[in-house]
């Protein structure tokens, strides 16, 4: 790539001035400055301007253009065309630094050549898409300062708003600028896209009398005609397009215009007076040029010689400005001229236009030759949509599930036969489910029109699913069970799959009675059908009605159906099992591949709940690991509007912020999924929440709290997970709180737990528990026995507040030396993991021993943000800043802003010293 050019000299002009033919838009052009500012200083912005037609948002697009020539600006306008074709206007925008792709990490390299159909077999999803766009542009900017300007967004395909509203969210520290620019209705309502919603919005108003006047004395054939001034102003209403174009338009002009007709028809109305006085060859030109949004000229002209064009034609364009040529790129001088010709055109001139694209294109782009095709086809084209039925298999394949969607969509609407209609269109909602798009997915799903029992099932297994991350989980619930009921006999393999949905939902809700009949239906099912779904909905059935010694059978075997399996979907079901069973190790590895395989396909929906599992897996053993995994949960859920997994993934944040003894953070999250709760009964993520009060009662030294909201929590049984996972805090909250009796029930629960479970840290938890309830011998063999089960199989984080309460027992015994390997092993681990409290409190007990104790860099962590302590963490492992921003979605620019911050907190100089903290956990 070539260096930046050398800056301009400074310019002290006003804006207004320093930008030919730009009136009365100082505020505006004064923030566009600014914003070129902060880039060249280093720092990302975004702008979104908004307006009717012909206001001046292209105008203040070029003035953006002009004044940063000596920046990298990528361009690109959306083209009715081709809004409903993923990734065009990332093709566009991106075309000019085809080459410099392959700069970028190897994998998102692959992933972003093969959306923008540079390779046939990449993993093009929408999350790997994105985190590609913003290492490329970090990338650019690392060489000159990039500025993108993306207009017409309302036309720009949905893919490509969201990769490019995802890279705004994250390019904080690169010298990256995105201009986008928005044409409002007439109503002058702004349709803006939920990816761009928090962008800084900027709409364009009518320009001020003295604007108008400016505009019209600047037209040497109105400065003698007043009465005609002032009817071109009265129309134009301060549109400075309008201003302009109007003039000598008589029928715009004439008694105010025709009534009823917006100006933007009339704006749109006079470009097309333009294009009809061209001979029939150039407006052919005119049109395939609208019609195809790359603007590459080859293509362009590669289809307008089959229409009869030649680059004579464009020439005539030129001159009469309605289109400019940069090197190997067409685009009109104002996006208004494209839509009024393309618009305006007869179908069977669009549909000649679209073929000639299709046929330019044939021979290296099979995918957007295949959606030109489709853009002609006229209703029912069975060869067609055959062809995009092909294309979307093969997206699928790639994991494209954005193109799949889009192009299973078209396919419906071009065959006749309603059958295949509504497979497709059934096809279609389920990925845009998975993609996370609940409403798309649900208008899909209503004009399905469904006659057979087999896509019955599947319509109303999806109508729960949405049911349930909307909040609304027992309705989902009773839709997904009544369901389930019907398709037993025709389709078991569904039924299985819905039942086990149910019971996910009422787990949610924490309704242990629709859990237990959620069993019961399953032994209905064909055991042909049965999948580890069933299996796990089985064991968590005989958990809450028969107790864990009848049900770790049944969990054991979900998992070990699953145990040679690398399917997404069966390793979050075996995931789960193991964690109701208390094999973190085998929780963890089933959650790490669950969630890998859902982010390399682009599913958010299912990664989120991947998520859920990862992060519950972690707490005990690598709480900043838990941390990591539950901000991604929380963003992905929240991205795909998952009521009950952001609820969730706040109850693992509340979780590790206790465990720190952040009581601010840990209240406020716990706050916000208590608050949702009330609204949609979701009893599951309450129980966490409360649980993670007591723990962080429990950490900063008030056991009685402790003991009363665990207490509370466990005689409310909403949730057995929950009340297994916390009994051990409970028993150590009642010890240490002086009522030793409170704690009976819970013990009684560990000690099923731990025997029916087989799980190692579950006897672990037993025995530590055992000992702080007893005296003595007793205690002391507790002790000991709970630490030979750590040391080899137990969480680090559960190894230490077992060392600690050892070292304490062993101090009040008057046994110092013995104390202080306990307490000193409690006290690092604690500062390794940022559990402040915990530290403090075993260093404490060290200095009662006679011990100094000196402090470390590790406690200083407590003033990191959550993101700060993931960079950190990944740093620490040995990752580059670009590996760690590819981990993350960031920029390498972002990652190593934030490891300056780290350093300056932690009082460390390197990334070597950042290693030496043993972040890795």
């Amino acid at each position: 790539m070539q260096q930046p050019a050398a800056a301009s000299e400074r310019d002290d002009r006003a804006p207004e001035d320093r930008a030919s033919k730009v009136y009365g838009r100082r505020p505006e052009l004064n923030r566009i400055d600014h914003l070129l500012r902060r880039v060249r200083g280093g720092r990302f912005d975004a702008l979104l301007l908004s307006g009717e037609a012909g206001i001046g948002k292209s105008t203040l697009l070029n003035y953006a253009a002009e004044q940063a020539a000596d920046m990298l600006v990528l361009r690109v306008s959306g083209v009715d065309a081709e809004s409903q074709l993923p990734f065009a206007g990332l093709h566009g925008l991106l075309h000019p630094v085809f080459d410099e792709i392959d700069r970028i990490p190897e994998s998102q390299a692959t992933a972003l050549r093969g959306a923008l159909g540079l390779s046939p077999t990449a993993h093009d999803n929408q999350l790997s898409i994105s985190g590609s766009t913003v290492s490329l542009l970090s990338m650019l900017a690392e060489h000159r300062p990039v500025v993108c300007l993306v207009d017409d967004v309302q036309w720009l395909d949905a893919a490509s708003i969201n990769a490019l509203g995802f890279a705004q969210r994250r390019l904080g520290e690169d010298r990256v600028a995105m201009l986008f620019a928005l044409r409002t209705t007439d109503g002058g309502a702004v349709p803006c896209p939920s990816a761009l919603s928090t962008l800084e919005a900027l709409p364009l108003k009518a320009l001020d009398q003295g604007a108008v006047d400016a505009i019209l004395n600047d037209r040497p054939e109105l400065r003698a005609d007043e009465q005609l001034q002032r009817a071109i102003a009265t129309v134009a209403a301060g549109n400075p397009l309008a201003l302009v174009e109007l003039t000598g338009d008589d029928s715009s002009t004439g008694a105010g215009g025709t009534p009823g007709i917006s100006l933007g028809l009339r704006l749109e109305r006079v470009c097309l007076r333009r294009a009809e006085a061209l001979a029939p060859s150039v407006r052919r030109l005119l049109l395939v040029t609208a019609a195809e949004d790359s603007g590459e000229l080859g293509v362009i002209l590669e289809a307008a010689r089959q229409l009869g064009a030649s680059l004579h034609e464009l020439a005539q364009l030129e001159r009469l400005a309605l289109v400019q040529v940069v090197k190997d790129r067409v685009r009109f001088v104002h996006p208004l001229i494209g839509s009024a010709v393309y618009q305006a055109a007869a179908f069977h001139e669009r549909q000649e236009a679209h073929v000639a694209l299709a046929s330019a294109l044939a021979d290296h782009d099979q995918s957007r030759s295949t959606w030109h095709r489709a853009a002609a086809a006229v209703y029912p084209a069975e060869g067609v949509s055959e062809a995009l039925e092909t294309l979307a298999r093969s997206a699928r394949r790639r994991a494209a599930l954005t193109t799949a969607a889009a192009a299973l969509e078209r396919a419906a609407t071009l065959t006749a036969d309603w059958s295949r209609r509504g497979r497709l269109l059934v096809e279609a909602a389920e990925l845009r489910w998975e993609l996370g798009s609940a409403p798309d997915a649900e208008h899909l799903a209503e004009k399905a029109a469904v006659a057979d029992h087999e896509l019955e099932a599947r319509v109303a297994h999806l109508r729960g699913r949405i049911l349930v991350a909307r909040g609304a989980v027992l309705d989902g619930y009773e839709l997904l069970t009544s369901a389930a009921t019907r398709a037993t006999e025709h389709d078991p393999s569904r039924a299985a799959w819905m039942i086990a949905d149910a019971a996910r939902a009422a787990s949610y809700g924490g309704d242990i009675g629709r859990q237990v009949a959620a069993g019961r239906l399953t032994d209905a099912i064909d055991a042909a059908s049965i999948l580890p779904a069933v299996m796990l909905t089985n064991g968590v059935a005989t958990l809450l009605s028969s107790g864990i010694d009848a049900a770790a059978p049944l969990l054991r075997s979900t998992m070990d159906a699953v145990a040679e399996d690398d399917d997404p979907a069966r390793c979050l079901w075996a995931g789960t099992a193991a964690a109701y069973l208390g094999d973190l190790q085998q929780a963890r590895s089933f959650g790490v591949i669950a969630a890998s395989g859902f982010r390399a396909t682009g599913a958010l929906t299912s990664l989120a709940q991947a998520l859920e599992l990862l992060s519950v897996a972690e707490l005990a053993d690598a709480p900043l690991k838990a941390e990591t995994a539950a901000l991604e949960g929380l963003q992905v859920a929240t991205d795909s509007k998952q009521v009950p997994s952001i609820a969730v993934h706040l109850s693992t944040l509340a979780t590790v912020s206790a465990l720190r003894g952040n009581e601010e953070h840990t209240v406020d999250c716990a706050a916000q999924v208590f608050e949702m709760s009330a609204r949609h009964g979701l009893a599951y993520p309450e129980a966490r929440a409360m649980a993670a009060l007591g723990l962080l009662d429990l950490a900063l030294g008030r056991p009685q709290r402790a003991l009363d909201r665990l207490d509370q929590l466990d005689r409310s049984a909403r949730h057995i997970g929950v009340s297994l996972a916390f009994a051990a805090d409970l028993v150590e909250a009642a010890v240490r709180a002086g009522q030793p009796e409170r704690a009976r029930a819970a013990l009684t629960r560990l000690e099923e737990w731990s025997c029916s479970s087989r799980s190692p840290w579950a006897h672990a938890l037993l025995e530590r528990s055992r000992a702080l309830l007893g005296v003595g011998a007793v205690a002391e063999d507790g002790f000991v026995r709970a630490l030979e089960l750590e040391m080899t199989h137990g969480p680090a984080v559960s190894r230490a507040r077992t060392q600690l309460l050892f070292g304490e027992f062993l101090r009040r015994e008057r046994r110092q030396t013995e104390a202080r390997q306990h307490l000193r092993a409690a006290a690092e681990t604690f500062r390794v993991f940022d559990a402040g409290p915990w530290a403090r409190r075993a260093e404490a007990e060290l200095r009662a021993t006679g011990e100094s104790v000196r402090r470390r860099h590790v406690a200083e962590l407590s003033h990191l943000t959550p993101q700060e302590r993931q960079i950190a963490r990944l740093v620490a492992t040995g990752m580059s800043s670009k590996e760690a921003a590819a981990q993350l979605f960031l920029s390498p620019r972002t990652v190593d802003y934030h490891l300056r911050k780290i350093f300056a907190k932690t009082g460390i100089a390197s990334r070597t010293q950042l290693r030496d903290l043993d972040l890795a956990g």
